[in-house]
């Protein structure tokens, strides 16, 4: 596995086994095995693609209610969850980072949707506008020059696809 045979540079390596943990792939009761904050954290990171298991799991442990600063960090970090802790005491609510997260994200999706919103009724009231200005240019011309609204039309040059829009109006 390791092909150096400089016994200089192999004198600096240790040769140890190295064991290696799957937060996906461990079972309920092998988180029971944990006895630290580390429990926490590889359940987090088993549910955090799946909204309502990690849901479901912060409701039920009151662990996560009382996490140690550096587990905090450490489930932020893996998950890339970008939660602001409130500290109390060296030790964070995860609980209370996570709803602040989710009452965050849904303020920012409200204002995309105002904007949105406001963006699309403007452009709605301008479209409006513009109709409103080109009937009320039609009605003069067919009152003041006793003209058709076919005849009116010509002489705004409207398109003939946009015309049914004015008839119906008018």
């Amino acid at each position: 596995m390791f092909d150096v045979q400089d016994e200089q540079v192999l004198s600096y390596v240790n040769d140890y086994k190295l064991n290696l943990m799957i937060p996906a792939e461990l079972s309920e009761t092998d988180f029971e095995k944990f006895h630290t904050n580390l429990r926490e954290v590889m359940q987090y990171i088993q549910y955090s693609s799946d909204k309502e298991k990690l849901s479901a799991l912060l409701e039920k442990d009151n662990r996560f209610s009382r996490m140690e600063q550096n587990a905090a960090m450490l489930l932020n970090e893996c998950t890339k969850s970008g939660l602001k802790f409130h500290e109390s005491g060296g030790q964070i609510d995860m609980c209370k980072a996570i709803k602040d997260l989710r009452q965050e994200e849904y303020q920012d999706g409200h204002n995309a949707g105002l904007k949105a919103g406001r963006e699309e009724g403007h452009k709605e009231g301008s479209r409006l506008g513009r109709e409103k200005a080109v009937l009320d240019s039609i009605k003069a011309l067919m009152k003041n020059m006793s003209l058709s609204a076919e005849q009116a039309m010509d002489i705004l040059e409207i398109p003939k696809t946009d015309r049914p829009i004015y008839h119906e109006k008018l």
